[in-house]
């Protein structure tokens, strides 16, 4: 798990296609189309979304097994919770083709953190997360973009 500004990617030398990610991040127009753009194929790609945050029971508990997950706030805040996901009951079973698998919410103390502009969110396969939810419960429209690269591909 990473939280930081997006000027200080460079500190955190995990690699050419952490470094890739953020040099196509950095001549990308968030004012493009909410879709899927690619990077590198399959290797690395950048999903940009726009969506309105919600209550944190509507919220899904999630992690993925295949990619990081590289969130970056544009517009709008959303609170983003995250444990770590061996703690954690599943719900479905992994989709594979999605890289993604859902838990149950459990009544545990979780992490936080307040995604907004300017400000980026790691997670790796061990950091189940909550995103989306709304800041003093109140939704708000958020955008953001989420880089996506394989795990065999970053230096850890």
């Amino acid at each position: 798990m990473i939280i930081d500004h997006i000027d200080n990617y460079k500190k955190y030398n995990l690699g050419k296609a952490w470094e890739d990610a953020f040099e196509y991040f950095k001549n990308f127009n968030t004012n493009s189309e909410p879709k899927r753009y690619d990077i590198s194929g399959d290797d690395i790609f950048l999903l940009l979304v726009s969506y309105y945050s919600k209550p944190e029971q509507e919220a899904k508990l999630e992690s993925h097994m295949k990619y990081i997950d590289i969130q970056i706030g544009l517009e709008g805040r959303e609170i983003i919770k995250w444990q770590n996901a061996y703690k954690l009951k599943p719900n479905t079973v992994y989709n594979k083709e999605n890289d993604i698998i859902f838990y149950d919410n459990p009544d545990i103390i979780f992490n936080s953190t307040i995604l907004h502009s300017g400000i980026f969110a790691v997670f790796f396969p061990q950091d189940a997360h909550i995103p989306g939810i709304m800041v003093n419960d109140k939704p708000e429209p958020v955008k953001k973009a989420v880089i996506k690269i394989k795990l065999d591909l970053i230096d850890i």
